[in-house]
């Protein structure tokens, strides 16, 4: 993605079986982000990450920042 540009995810559903096997914390969300290793065999993105509950994402703006590897 650019610079500035958002990615939408649209709704989904999780697997009753698979809820009953989470713990009292709830469903939690995992965003990392890496270049797609297209131009090179290297990642070339120093990444933040996201993770934290899965119920608070659709309504928060979550920002991952990125710069390139050695900046």
């Amino acid at each position: 993605m650019a610079p500035d540009k958002y990615a939408a995810f649209g709704d989904f559903k999780l697997k009753k079986d698979a809820l009953q096997q989470v713990d009292s914390h709830g469903p939690q969300l995992l965003i990392n982000v890496f270049s797609g290793r297209k131009s090179s065999q290297d990642n070339l993105l120093d990444c933040g990450i996201y993770e934290g509950p899965l119920k608070s994402a659709p309504e928060a703006n979550i920002k991952v920042t990125c710069k390139l590897i050695g900046e």
